[in-house]
């Protein structure tokens, strides 16, 4: 996936900076901020620290210590882009209809970064706007 619809689908702004860093770490895989510094040098560190501090904050980076004691960051192997594609179902209690209804980005936001999400499905149970009027 490129670094732009990822961006895009989090609601982050996609700076050329921010497209830079994420389309290298999508390429690396894991990297240090030190690799990061030499392989973007025309961004500083800075720059670099607060971005892969935003891309953990949403989730697409998740932060490990090597064997070595090196802190490196690595892009999670989840993509919120195919999760999205399923609906989420609404079941009304009241006139027993299933309605679908589309993914919220608050919802991939809420998952941790330290979680691995494979797939989903998510089913909500309640009383719809028109049997609640």
């Amino acid at each position: 996936m490129n670094a732009t619809a990822r961006l895009n689908h989090y609601g982050i702004t996609a700076t050329p900076e921010r497209e830079k860093i994420l389309d290298l770490l999508i390429v690396e895989g894991t990297c240090s901020l030190n690799r990061l510094s030499e392989l973007s040098v025309d961004v500083d560190r800075t720059t670099i620290f607060r971005m892969v501090r935003l891309f953990q904050l949403y989730g697409i980076l998740e932060e490990r210590i090597e064997m070595n004691d090196t802190k490196v960051f690595r892009i999670l192997p989840w993509d919120p882009l195919t999760i999205d594609k399923n609906p989420i179902n609404f079941h009304c209690k009241e006139c027993k209809s299933v309605l679908k209804l589309p993914w919220s980005k608050s919802i991939l936001r809420a998952i941790p970064a330290s979680f691995c999400v494979e797939s989903a499905n998510l089913e909500l149970y309640g009383i719809c706007p028109e049997c609640q009027s």
